[in-house]
């Protein structure tokens, strides 16, 4: 069965909570503090995640899931985006996440294609991403996906520990609104 993309539901939050507590603590193992990955906690997260969904900061903000079947295996996050300066017609990828078991399935693949067509259809002219420096994986995925580092940087601290980010771009305004 192919994998589906669908706007998120309230309902959603517990499993997209566990999916992002999964992440963390597999992508920034090392990266990290081990105290701050297992401080996580899936309750508190849900409970971000349900009044994140209910109650979107702003009309733009969209939270996506891709469906293995009715299993929820990645998530996703956009809205406009928050770069002091950024032009109206720039969006943002906030989160993405796959449960680290689908890792290399294609489920973030699926994820990120269906949220850049929509960013697209809705006229977005370019998205960016914040990555850690270090997160050699997921540097690779958003390159894969047509991602370039566009040279801004920025120190981002996490449980203590101050990691460099780097911003990522690609262009959406020609792709296919997603059916």
């Amino acid at each position: 069965m192919p994998l589906t993309v669908r706007a998120a539901t309230v309902d959603d939050a517990r499993r997209i909570a566990e999916i992002h507590v999964a992440g963390w603590r597999a992508a920034y193992r090392g990266l990290m503090p081990d105290a701050l990955l297992a401080s996580l906690s899936v309750d508190e997260r849900a409970e971000n995640w349900r009044r994140n969904i209910g109650a979107p900061k702003s009309p733009e903000n969209r939270n996506w899931v891709a469906c293995d079947g009715a299993a929820i295996v990645a998530m996703a996050v956009t809205g406009p985006c928050r770069d002091a300066g950024a032009a109206p017609d720039v969006a943002e990828l906030f989160a993405l996440y796959a449960d680290p078991a689908r890792w290399g399935t294609g489920a973030g693949r699926t994820l990120t294609e269906h949220l850049l067509a929509d960013l697209g259809g809705r006229g977005a002219s370019a998205v960016t991403l914040w990555v850690i420096e270090g997160n050699a994986r997921a540097r690779r995925f958003y390159e894969i996906a047509g991602f370039s580092a566009d040279g801004a940087e920025k120190l981002a601290t996490f449980g203590g520990a101050s990691l460099r980010e780097l911003r990522y771009r690609c262009g959406v305004a020609s792709r296919q609104r997603p059916t």
